[in-house]
């Protein structure tokens, strides 16, 4: 089966998808997609993967988690799309990184199951979708995950949240300029990183991750205007091996260190 998904366009994967076939096609073009990109994917690490697409799906039928029409794309969509940015990139051992705007748990918990080493935060505002969230972290049993309902802007000013991150990862959730205004009280002081992706990847501690797609000229340029920030990285997000999905296709990558 596994040969005949790899020589498949992607809309035809969905057809089967769509026809009964429980995502098992999509899951195993999801770990083939990774391997290809360089990073390994354990059994245990695609098996809890699979839990929590399945609890995604659960839930989707009684709170709007991800858009209904998306269900047959959650494994390139959602899941692969929440954990590309990796193939090039890297936090630290150990980093701390919180999610704004995270619904049902991306991309925070697809980067939590991939780096199980990382201590990360979920942050939503709306409480129903919380709700969900709860019911799935209780679950999957992530012991470095967390979630905390509220406005990004409120929690990052708060005691409990204020300068205790080494990184924000957004997706596409806000404007750039908002995400930055937003993220930037949960990030740690790291005066003396530099502030460069080194050679193998690693974003420096301090750093914004958004994932968006569209042209973002207007944003970056608003935000350039309204925050200042410095700009480590922009570019498309490239998958080796991947066809189909425009909206995959079309997503980027913006890092900076307001």
């Amino acid at each position: 089966m596994l040969f005949h998904v790899k020589n498949t366009q992607l809309n035809s994967i969905k057809t089967i998808v769509y026809e009964g076939n429980k995502f098992v096609d999509n899951q195993l073009i999801f770990r083939n997609i990774c391997r290809k990109n360089g990073l390994n994917i354990s059994d245990p690490a695609l098996e809890l993967m699979k839990k929590y697409v399945d609890h995604l799906m659960d839930w989707n039928t009684k709170v709007n988690l991800i858009s209904r029409k998306d269900i047959a794309n959650i494994w390139t969509r959602h899941i692969l799309g929440s954990i590309s940015f990796l193939f090039r990139n890297t936090f630290y051992k150990g980093a701390s990184v919180v999610d704004i705007g995270t619904g049902g748990g991306l991309p925070g918990i697809p980067i939590a199951v991939i780096r199980d080493d990382l201590h990360m935060l979920l942050v939503d505002s709306i409480q129903k979708k919380m709700v969900a969230l709860h019911a799935i972290l209780d679950d999957l049993k992530l012991p470095r995950v967390s979630a905390a309902a509220g406005r990004a802007e409120e929690l990052g000013t708060s005691t409990k949240y204020c300068g205790k991150f080494d990184y924000v990862v957004a997706r596409a959730v806000a404007p750039i300029a908002d995400l930055i205004k937003w993220g930037k009280p949960f990030l740690k002081k790291n005066d003396l990183v530099s502030p460069r992706i080194d050679e193998e990847g690693e974003i420096p501690p301090g750093s914004i991750i958004m994932l968006k797609g569209g042209d973002l000229s207007a944003e970056i340029q608003s935000a350039k205007v309204t925050c200042k920030p410095r700009l480590l990285d922009r570019r498309s997000i490239n998958i080796e091996g991947f066809y189909g999905d425009q909206d995959l296709i079309d997503k980027k990558l913006v890092i900076v260190q307001p």
